[in-house]
Order: structure tokens, then sequence, then C-alpha cells
């Protein structure tokens, strides 16, 4: 599977340095080659991570002056590679799911239209938080088939992603995953749980994941304020 380039993955690393205040504004960042010594990267890596901080606008690079943060506001709280199903199993590390509340629940027609799943098939639902260090970045819905036999005690250690609980304590384990991505409004709920405003632009990204015999076992239903949430896709020309 396609890996992340070494570029994307620095810069990723610098800007949340940025955001949460390393690097100050008005701070330099370190040097090319202090950064090449620091994570082991090739000044053509370096050279192209600090080009992506400034096209967003929170570096500014000064012959001879050296690079200095000129904004601590990223464009999103939190920016997630689309790299490949590394990428996305990842993600559940880095945003921390605080579950709220637990229950059992039967997909509706238009529920389970929505998920990509059978009506009227019974599902365990963990609702709550994730959250990208001290900030909530979006609410979230996860559904685990109930074939599975999961209790909501199985998911307490929020260090680990409901995936990795289930394939640890029932055997099943992701083979892949399937993803939709749409432009909503945050609704009510939501905003109130993110502290948020109700109607503002949102990012919702369904995720689908199957076991090695193509099962559907869990969905993931997230939903990102559009202020608080990126997407990065590299292409290389092969």
């Amino acid at each position: 599977m396609p890996r992340t380039p070494r570029y994307i993955a620095l810069a990723a690393t610098l800007r949340k340095s940025i955001v949460a205040g390393k690097y100050k504004l008005g701070a330099h960042l370190p040097t090319e080659h202090a950064l090449c010594e620091r994570h082991d990267v090739s000044r053509h890596t370096a050279r192209a991570a600090l080009q992506v901080l400034e096209d967003e606008g929170l570096i500014e690079r000064r012959p001879g002056l050296g690079t200095s943060v000129i904004s601590t506001g990223a464009p999103a709280a939190f920016s997630q590679p689309l790299g490949g199903l590394d990428d996305l199993l990842q993600y559940a590390h880095e945003a921390k799911l605080n579950i709220t509340v637990t229950d059992d629940c039967r997909l509706t027609p238009s529920l389970a239209g929505l998920l990509g799943a059978s009506r009227g098939t019974r599902w365990l639902r963990l609702r709550g938080v994730r959250r990208a260090g001290e900030r909530a970045i979006a609410a979230t819905t996860i559904y685990i088939a109930e074939a599975i036999g999961a209790k909501p005690g199985d998911f307490r250690d929020s260090s680990k992603a409901v995936t990795e609980h289930i394939d640890r304590k029932y055997g099943v384990s992701v083979a892949g995953i399937t993803q939709t991505i749409r432009a909503e409004l945050l609704n009510p709920d939501d905003a109130a749980a993110l502290h948020a405003v109700a109607g503002q632009a949102a990012l919702r990204t369904i995720r689908r994941y199957f076991d090695a015999a193509d099962r559907l076992f869990v969905i993931s239903d997230t939903r990102h304020p559009s202020d608080r949430f990126a997407y990065e896709l590299s292409y290389k020309r092969t």
C-alpha cells in the first residue's frame, strides 16, 4: 500500500508543534540542516516539508534570516494523510475517542442506507467525542455488529482503536476499509458536544470495516466541524 511521503509526515509534525505552541509567533524553526539531523531525513525532504508549511501561511523563509513562524493557526486543528489503510487506522490513535453513551440499536431503513449496512440488523452503538490533544475535533458514532458479541466495557481504554480491542478480544481483524466523505451542516447535538456553532459547514466521514471474509463488522460515522479537520492527499508520478 502507498506510504505517506516523508515530507508530508515531517510537515505534519512541525505543524503540530506550531499549533501546540512549541514554536510561538515570531519564533524561528530549526534550520534545514538541523531538521535533517533531528528527523533523519534528506535535505530535499526538509525543504519540501517547509514549503508545505509556507504554502499554508504558517511560516516565512527569508534568505539569511532563517524560517520564522508567522501564524499559529493552521487551516485545521487536525490534518490526516490519506495514503492507505494504515493511515486510516492511525487516525484512531491520534484522535482519541472519549465514549459518553453506549446502547444497542436496530438500523432503520434510512440509517441503514446512510451507513451502507443491512436494514433491521442489530448493532452495539458507541457515541462520543474525538480529541486531538485537548481540543475536541469531531463527534463520532461507532456501530459494532451484534455477531461480534462485544460489550461496552470492552472499550474503556481510549489509547487503542475500537477495531484493535475487537481484534485482541474476539480475534476479528480489519482486512479492508471503505470510506465515504460528504459535506454537511453541523447539527445542534454535535455542535453542543463540540462547543461549535450549529449549522456551520462540516465534513462527515463514514468508514466501513471488513474482515478477511469481507464481512462488515464495524462502522464509524464521524462529523468534523470544517475548521477543525482536513484531509491531505499526495500524488506521485510513476
